[in-house]
């Protein structure tokens, strides 16, 4: 993020410098000449804030799912401090400090930090701060890195062809496709998309009062933990399975106890549990995918997309065994 920031701003300094052939304006008065170098200054700390965290946006986005509504203003009220307040005092401070002459200078330093950490803590605390976005698909976020590279190392006309990889890259993240089903390696947290339109999300929480799964996933579709916290649980749920149905044809089943998998045996059913599945039962019950503990303990967590076939993702697949990882390379891991 801060080297795409970077990239940025040196590429905004190259488009607004003056050129070389360029005539220097007439000098104006004492006083139009201040008001002018003052505007000047606001305007460029707007635009380089500005640039700078829309450059950085897009790798907020891919790696945290957030975007941050109040970044221009924060970082407006924050660098001024950080510039004539935090760096001079500790310029001094690392002067003076050999000498024992530090403290006032790190006193001053403290205060900045303390009324930055204010002005974070104020503006993070609104409950809109922090928007919850879905990860995009790494082609969109590949093309968005592309289309920015384009914009910054060209001039002229050819800046301009960044906007259609851009484009691009913008019309694969609205049109990817959203999962159905989600849930990490341990169960607990299963998000499962079959409630009402107005909130179509239900969570089946598991054993434990973490919320680290049920925060991240959540992150990962687009949820705010705040939301997360007030999703609901199905209602056709009793101790032995969760059933929900999630479009014509196609239910979802968590089974939670070895009775659940005689009421979880549907033809094209999505079925999870922390349990192992008797060995006929999908002989018997031909379930669309069925995730039980040997499968939850090769491949993790994972997402289901309901397109023209159930189709399945795991958090550890096949392709990304390492030779670091603790665990050998697991068998494949799309089941349709």
């Amino acid at each position: 993020m801060s080297f795409a920031a970077t990239m940025a701003l040196v590429a905004l300094f190259e488009i607004t410098k003056r050129a070389p052939h360029e005539p220097a304006l007439p000098t104006p008065g004492p006083l139009i000449g201040a008001m002018q170098a003052s505007v000047r200054g606001i305007g460029g700390v707007i635009l380089i804030s500005l640039v700078a965290g829309l450059a950085s946006d897009p790798f907020a986005i891919y790696h945290f799912q957030r975007f941050s509504m109040y970044s221009l203003p924060a970082n407006l009220l924050a660098a001024p401090i950080m510039s004539f307040l935090v760096a001079p005092a500790a310029g001094a401070a690392a002067v003076l400090g050999p000498f024992g002459l530090a403290d006032p200078a790190l006193e001053l330093m403290a205060s900045a930090l303390d009324l930055i950490a204010a002005i974070g803590a104020t503006f993070g605390g609104r409950p809109e701060a922090l928007r919850a976005l879905p990860a995009p698909p790494a082609a969109a976020f590949i093309l968005c890195v592309f289309a920015m590279l384009w914009a910054c190392l060209w001039r002229g006309g050819l800046r301009w062809m960044a906007l259609f990889p851009f484009a691009a890259s913008l019309a694969l993240y609205i049109g990817a496709a959203q999962p159905a089903v989600a849930f990490d390696a341990d169960l607990r947290a299963v998000f499962v998309r079959g409630g009402e339109a107005r909130a179509p999300w239900l969570l089946i929480s598991g054993r434990g009062r973490s919320t680290y799964a049920r925060e991240r996933i959540g992150a990962i579709l687009g949820l705010a933990a705040p939301r997360v916290a007030r999703l609901a649980a199905p209602e056709a749920c009793t101790d032995a399975a969760c059933f929900v149905e999630l479009t014509p044809g196609h239910a979802f089943a968590l089974v939670r106890a070895e009775g659940g998998f005689d009421a979880a045996c549907a033809p094209g059913a999505i079925v999870v549990t922390r349990l192992e599945a008797p060995p006929d039962f999908t002989a018997r019950c031909a379930p669309a995918i069925l995730i039980d503990a040997p499968s939850l303990a090769r491949e993790g967590g994972g997402f289901v997309y309901l397109e023209n076939a159930p189709r399945l993702t795991r958090a550890w697949p096949a392709s990304a065994a390492r030779p670091w990882t603790r665990r050998a390379a697991p068998e494949s891991a799309d089941q349709t």
